[in-house]
């Protein structure tokens, strides 16, 4: 949520933010500018102690971190908090001369036994005609944050280092049609026209920024620009044309078992020219697994004469970068065997186990080929992007518990 100069109240909060109702909250807002209440000195401070009294006890601060007035907190239900580690906070500013951060992106990753999470909270540039400066901040963000927010190499972006990344804000992206046009199509409810022309959408399909990225289907009036205390009514101001700015992104490994269970927009919450969006997820977890017993069967993967053309590189400055991505399956586990649930509310105010190997890169030529890469050994490989295209596409191994 853009907040502005709004100070948040119970009522809005109750509505916004419903209680004890998830395992994970992470709600970012931009913005975030206002007279701290008694007993803060601090606006960040008071903000996120409003939050923390609203959930209640039950829930301890996993982090929470701020980038001028973009803001993020991370709260995880008590249960869940000692299962939690590699706890990393990153801040990115994209402002003006890139060191302003009325612009920019802060970041979360941890890890939840064995799945890794990250949350990035960003505002992106603003104005109508500012798509390619919104992408330019996007591809600034995702360079700046892959320096501290990573698990098993540093060199692999955040874009495809974590099993989830989840990324939500103010990204400005606006819908390009004439402001009466445009109302017209929201009076109709006629999301789909309106989302052809919607900038984030168009990017997407482009590969120019969030490649690979999924949202939900929108089925709510855009979140920008309202007039404060109304529900329903857009502002006349310069004539700005009702755009979704604000939105939740995720990305997950292939093979993730992750459903998605809401997306939606909070109309009765005015204090703001923006109307905060929220978005939830569930998740299965991969938690530690027993060594296996002495006789258990061991697979290998190998791969040979594998080639792909015509790549299109949209990251790391044009250098290619492939990786290959496997997916294994418990065929006769419960899942309560090998994940466990947990539930996850992203929002803001502006059986089985996936895992990846890396294909083998040498360094220098060898005389002889190297041996197959094994799970679990990932030793002198390094990390790799992804690939446009390959076939198949994915590949899966199926053993027996």
């Amino acid at each position: 949520m853009c907040a502005g100069a709004a100070v948040p109240t119970a009522a809005s909060l109750e509505a916004f933010i419903p209680r004890d109702s998830y395992d994970l909250y992470a709600i970012g807002v931009q913005e975030c500018v206002y007279q701290p209440g008694e007993g803060y000195d601090s606006c960040e401070a008071d903000w996120f102690g409003r939050l923390q009294d609203h959930l209640g006890s039950s829930y301890i601060k996993l982090a929470g971190l701020s980038l001028s007035n973009i803001r993020l907190l991370v709260l995880v239900r008590r249960s869940h908090y000692y299962a939690i580690t590699n706890i990393k906070t990153a801040l990115v500013p994209t402002g003006l001369g890139g060191v302003m951060g009325n612009k920019g992106g802060v970041g979360v990753c941890f890890a939840y036994h064995d799945t890794t999470i990250c949350l990035v909270d960003s505002h992106l540039a603003a104005h109508q005609d500012q798509e390619q400066a919104r992408n330019a901040n996007y591809r600034d963000i995702v360079r700046f944050l892959s320096h501290d927010l990573y698990f098993d190499n540093p060199a692999f972006d955040i874009t495809n280092q974590f099993d989830h990344l989840f990324w939500f804000g103010d990204l400005n992206y606006r819908i390009d049609l004439p402001r009466d046009e445009a109302l017209e199509l929201i009076r109709q409810k006629n999301w789909l026209a309106l989302l052809e022309r919607d900038q984030l959408v168009q990017q997407i399909a482009s590969q120019n920024a969030f490649t690979d990225f999924l949202e939900e289907s929108i089925v709510f009036r855009p979140t920008y620009k309202y007039v404060r205390g109304k529900s329903d009514v857009y502002t006349e101001e310069k004539s700005r044309v009702p755009s979704w700015c604000d939105r939740v992104l995720w990305k997950s490994v292939p093979g993730s078992d992750i459903q998605h269970t809401a997306y939606g927009c909070c109309d009765n919450v005015t204090i703001s020219d923006h109307h905060p969006v929220f978005s939830t997820f569930q998740i299965a977890v991969r938690v530690p697994r027993p060594p296996p017993l002495p006789n258990a069967p061991r697979y290998r993967i190998r791969i040979s004469n594998l080639r792909i053309e015509g790549v299109r590189f949209a990251s790391n400055e044009g250098t290619p970068d492939p990786y290959i991505s496997y997916v294994a399956h418990l065929a006769h586990a419960p899942v309560p065997r090998s994940c466990v649930l947990m539930r996850l509310r992203v929002c803001f105010c502006a059986g089985s186990l996936a895992a990846s190997w890396p294909m083998e890169r040498a360094s220098k030529p060898r005389s002889r080929p190297r041996p197959a890469i094994r799970a679990g050994r990932i030793a002198r490989y390094r990390f790799c992007r992804r690939w446009r295209a390959i076939q198949p596409s994915s590949a899966a191994m199926h053993c027996s518990c």
